[in-house]
């Protein structure tokens, strides 16, 4: 997906939920609901669309993943 269409998907989850996909090596993957509380940091105030995928990068990292999708 690139990066604008990432982006549109974000936003749509944001308002609608969605899920995030991550995808592995192995042709496995692990689907999960988008928590709501993602689109805001500690502080309680919105992030950027960019912060949020930034996140999910993370997150991709920290599972070993290849990729996500939403």
């Amino acid at each position: 997906m690139e990066k604008p269409d990432l982006i549109q998907a974000l936003l749509n989850a944001e308002q609608n939920g969605g899920t995030v996909t991550y995808h592995f090596d192995d042709d496995t993957k692990q689907v999960s609901q988008i928590n709501k509380e993602v689109f805001f940091n500690e502080r309680g105030k919105s992030r950027s669309p960019q912060d949020v995928l930034e996140v999910f990068t993370s997150t991709q990292h920290d599972l070993g993943a290849t990729s996500f999708t939403l």
